[in-house]
């Protein structure tokens, strides 16, 4: 590696065992499923601002639901065979891009179709982290497991 790639890379990188790293990893692991906090709003603007039933607002919301829990059983086969890194840069991508083309759809099929997707990506994302957290090291472990509860708390009171 060359001098300037040593910096760069200095810069991008967390001491493995300090607060820093345990917050991004709590951070990680919950970002999919920051929207379960804020799940009753979601399903109200359904029905207020697209004129879904009530039914398939409910169902836009357990679709979600559903595939964090599919995308969470997924990880558990894939973990340890990729890159954590690579891949929750992959999944948090992806899963921006799931939200941004929720925005346009309208349709209540599409809709929930969309919805488990992300759920699911989500739920991959949540695994991937939980999964790193649980591999490391003693001492990080209690801050991880703090921060993560913290960050679930802090995203419930927005």
């Amino acid at each position: 590696m060359s001098m300037a790639q040593d910096k760069a890379r200095a810069f991008l990188t967390a001491a493995p065992d300090g607060l820093i790293a345990a917050v991004l990893l709590s951070f990680l692991a919950t970002a999919g499923l920051f929207y379960v906090n804020i799940m009753a709003a979601l399903v109200s603007g359904l029905v207020e601002g697209l004129h879904f039933t009530e039914k398939q607002a409910g169902f836009v919301a357990s679709a979600n639901v559903y595939g964090a829990a599919f995308g969470a059983l997924i990880a558990v086969f894939f973990v340890r065979r990729v890159s954590w890194r690579r891949t929750s840069v992959l999944l948090l991508c992806a899963l921006i891009m799931a939200d941004l083309l929720s925005t346009l759809i309208k349709n209540p099929t599409a809709m929930i179709a969309m919805r488990l997707l992300h759920g699911t990506i989500g739920g991959m994302l949540v695994g991937t982290g939980f999964s790193v957290i649980a591999r490391a090291r003693a001492s990080r472990i209690v801050p991880s497991a703090c921060c993560s509860s913290c960050s679930s708390a802090l995203a419930g009171s927005a």
